[in-house]
């Protein structure tokens, strides 16, 4: 399977976005660029768009004909196996970056909020939820859901290749419908039995809403795979185009006259549990966009990007890493002239791991185990022989779309990229 440099160009797109603003809301600064970066033509974000764009990947990558059952299955699972420990080296440096700063600058600390609340006093149980994937701090969560959903793709590929495709997708759309009944708080007891004292730390996105996107990128994937996808009709592309100049309308408060308030646009587009509004959004946008790449396929291609897009483990780990390290820093410039300026010049350094993976032309080691490894270690360690002081609690809340204040317990959170697939044989890798 060729690439599509268009797509390359959206992901690294999307890289861009998301670092920028995560490393605007962390730090609690502003900045009037936040217009063009967050949700500037519809209610969705990048976030959205990553984990639609892994669903769509896996199912081209994965549906070979040639490949059977278990021998797909098993790239599946080996590739979620790679994302889980880049996700764990990600995490465990953030940790460790926690651990320095209580000691050395524990003012500015206190912006990571409860995304650490548990390390001071419980770090090995904190481990263990880390290596299950039930340990999620604020900004640290795409790369669970991420390979939670790829664990469970090969059920998914089993149903597309047996003609289930439309029951499979049906399964979603109600596993989507029902998941405001499924609350993270139906967990606590479950925490509770095994640490009185343990706060959860599920995440701010709901996997049970969220994996509409990832499956029905899927199936996408596959039909397009199989040559079995006839999606283009002139009428539709009209259809979607009025939707999507209506949603924005209202999104940006332009039709209030007509009784459709932003107010109400918001109740019917939650991020966390995905709203229905927030789907439709995505849903016209996606066709469009697919439209422009059918029809002017270098259009959207723009090398820079395509660059991050053809490295996006590697980018996207990085910046995970990269708006923590930064965080209690930019705290002290949120409200410097020199903040933005700060902000996108960090977003250049996004190029610097495709870079260093590009150098990697010999792999006589696995670099993510060796960081897993070596960083598990070093908790161990300290944690055995140091105390922790305790931080006092701050007004400033780190939250996946803003910085608020009324810092809200973990544990009354519900639980609410397209990264690189890597391919065999004779396709071009992905990654």
């Amino acid at each position: 399977m060729k690439r599509i440099p268009a797509l390359d160009s959206i992901r690294g797109l999307l890289l861009v976005l998301i670092t920028f603003n995560h490393l605007i809301w962390y730090s609690g600064g502003k900045t009037i660029l936040q217009k063009i970066t967050h949700e500037p033509v519809g209610v969705f974000g990048a976030a959205e768009g990553f984990i639609f764009m892994s669903g769509l990947l896996a199912g081209m990558v994965y549906s070979r004909r040639e490949y059977t059952d278990r021998q797909a299955a098993g790239k599946v699972w080996h590739r979620a196996f790679i994302i889980y420990k880049y996700h764990i080296a990600g995490l465990f440096i953030a940790m460790l970056w926690f651990w320095l700063g209580s000691h050395y600058f524990a003012e500015q600390v206190k912006v990571f909020g409860g995304s650490f609340s548990n390390l001071p006093t419980m770090p090995f149980m904190t481990m263990l939820m880390s290596f299950l994937l039930l340990n999620k701090p604020a900004y640290l969560e795409i790369l669970p859901l991420y390979i939670m959903y790829m664990l469970l793709f090969p059920l998914a590929l089993y149903g597309f290749r047996r003609g289930y495709l439309k029951s499979v997708l049906a399964l979603s759309v109600l596993i989507w419908a029902s998941s405001g009944l499924i609350q993270g708080s139906m967990l606590v007891p479950l925490f509770k039995w095994l640490s009185a004292e343990y706060i959860p730390e599920l995440g701010y996105f709901d996997p049970f809403a969220w994996q509409l996107l990832f499956f029905f990128g899927g199936a996408l994937g596959y039909s397009k795979r199989q040559g079995e996808l006839a999606w283009f009709h002139p009428k539709l592309v009209w259809l979607c185009a009025a939707i999507a100049l209506v949603i924005f309308m209202a999104y940006r408060d332009l039709l209030s006259p007509l009784g459709i308030t932003k107010k109400m646009v918001y109740a019917a587009s939650s991020k966390p549990e995905l709203g229905w509004l927030r789907v439709l959004s995505l849903s016209v946008w996606i066709y469009l966009i697919s439209v422009v790449v059918r029809f002017f396929p270098t259009a959207l291609v723009y090398e820079p990007l395509s660059y991050l897009g053809r490295h996006s483990l590697q980018v996207f780990t990085w910046q995970t890493v990269l708006v923590v390290i930064t965080a209690p820093w930019l705290l002290t410039t949120r409200d410097s002239v020199w903040h933005t300026a700060i902000i996108v010049l960090l977003c250049t350094t996004l190029w610097i791991p495709a870079w260093l993976q590009t150098q990697r032309k010999e792999k006589p080691i696995n670099l993510s185990s060796v960081v897993v490894a070596c960083l598990s270690l070093v908790l161990v360690m300290t944690t055995n022989f140091t105390a922790f002081p305790q931080s006092t609690k701050s007004d400033i809340v780190a939250s996946n779309d803003e910085v608020v204040t009324n810092a809200v317990p973990s544990s009354e959170i519900s639980n609410n990229d397209l990264l690189s697939e890597p391919m065999s044989g004779d396709e071009t890798p992905v990654n």
